[in-house]
């Protein structure tokens, strides 16, 4: 049995859609290239059911553009390209309680390809992008929502069609910094951002090549980087620049080195995306391969990053997809979605789920009851707290957010499972005993 199955299609056909997964765990579809021109239409999916519904579209159409989940539950849409090819820069948020997207400050240098990082101070990272340009800049979403120049790169990491990278930007790293990889003046350089101190400084070593190009995707969003569960960084589903030949590297923040690791069996340009599994895997799903005939493909491959090898796993089940995007879900699957099913550049509003381990049950918290317990989480993580109590205390049974991720409970003394469903939360499940 295929660990691949389908489910719900989009309300479009599109190519290059943007995927995040909102706090309640639905994920939004935004944009995307709809048969050639830039789209504005959106698309909600409710994994519970596997159904798509058009929602509320952005006030212009957006393809290869940023998007990025914040803090505060809202989504920021960043540049990209609309109408004619123009690119802009203007940005908008979108609000899943009102279910209305609203402009917010214009970034000051106009890009697409925008590849952009959240922050650990709650603000928004961009660098790079299309045209090329060293310019980056921070979004604060706090008060009027604005753009403020910060450090600029050392060297022009391109991202234009036909020329080369579509780069990648990962972090917060263990160190805080953020990692951007690409093209840079022909040659294949990386960059760390120290947040602190607002500038970018070279990696002491970069991946060796026999070309001098990464070769990265149409999509901004499938991110040729990819943080592993060590801390480590996975830089896969590329090529050489000459070769025609599959390239994989480990970065470690701790020595600031590259070196070479497991090559994948296949290449995967315009990959449908490569998705961090709940086990630490790392899934990489279709795109092109230009040895093949024809040169889209449905193979799938799981890299261990224990073993430092790639394994072949269940290939796509509704055929060869190039240009979709993937997400992965809170239950351990991970959806695929749109792109283009053949060469003749047909596009698909179809969707898929690969069948991924599962995450695993958090280890339980052990407090003293009080009145009131404070919880602190992240987005979209789960917690299993374990109450030692005594017959003497009575409480009552309510749970209110306070800000962002933070909840204060009062928990009834029982011996039950109480399920609450918390804002800002996913689910926080209690366990109370005497």
């Amino acid at each position: 049995m295929s660990l691949w199955s389908t489910t719900g299609s989009m309300s479009a056909a599109v190519r290059t859609p943007m995927l995040v997964k909102l706090q309640n765990g639905n994920i939004l579809r935004a944009g995307g290239d709809g048969s050639g021109v830039a789209i504005a239409g959106c698309d909600l999916y409710n994994p519970s059911t596997g159904y798509w519904t058009a929602t509320a579209p952005m006030s212009i159409p957006r393809n290869i553009f940023g998007l990025i989940l914040l803090y505060s539950g809202k989504v920021l849409a960043i540049g990209g390209e609309t109408t004619g090819s123009t690119i802009v820069a203007s940005c908008e948020l979108y609000d899943p309680s009102t279910n209305l997207w609203t402009p917010t400050g214009p970034m000051a240098t106009a890009r697409a390809y925008v590849h952009a990082v959240l922050l650990a101070d709650h603000t928004v990272l961009v660098a790079g992008g299309a045209p090329a340009t060293t310019a980056c800049e921070i979004y604060d979403p706090a008060g009027a929502g604005t753009w403020s120049p910060t450090g600029s790169l050392n060297v022009l990491h391109n991202a234009a069609y036909n020329g080369a990278d579509y780069g990648g930007l990962i972090g917060p790293l263990s160190n805080g910094k953020i990692l951007l990889g690409g093209n840079a003046n022909s040659a294949s350089q990386c960059e760390l951002y120290d947040p602190s101190a607002g500038t970018w400084a070279f990696t002491t070593t970069n991946p060796v090549f026999y070309g001098s190009v990464f070769l990265g995707y149409d999509n901004p969003q499938t991110n040729i980087f990819v943080l592993l569960n060590t801390g480590k960084v996975l830089l896969a589903g590329f090529t050489t620049a000459t070769t025609d030949t599959v390239a994989t590297f480990i970065y470690d923040p701790s020595s600031d080195t590259w070196s070479a690791t497991g090559s994948q069996h296949s290449l995967h340009w315009g990959s449908c995306g490569i998705v961090l599994q709940y086990d630490g895997t790392v899934l990489i799903i279709g795109g092109s391969n230009p040895n093949l005939s024809p040169s889209i493909t449905d193979i799938c491959e799981i890299y261990d990053p224990v073993a430092n090898t790639w394994t072949l796993t269940d290939s796509l089940s509704l055929g060869k997809r190039e240009g979709g995007a993937a997400i992965l879900l809170n239950d351990g699957n991970t959806l695929v979605t749109g792109g283009r099913l053949t060469t003749s550049y047909i596009y698909t509003a179809t969707s898929e789920l690969y069948n991924g381990p599962p995450p695993p049950p958090p280890p339980p918290l052990t407090l003293s009851l009080s009145d009131s317990v404070t919880i602190t989480d992240s987005v979209n993580e789960t917690d299993s707290i374990l109450l030692s109590v005594s017959d003497s205390v009575t409480v009552t049974d309510s749970i209110t957010a306070q800000s962002d991720h933070v909840a204060t409970v009062n928990i009834p003394i029982v011996e039950q499972l109480v399920n609450q469903l918390v804002p800002a939360f996913v689910k926080t499940y209690f366990k109370i005993v005497e």
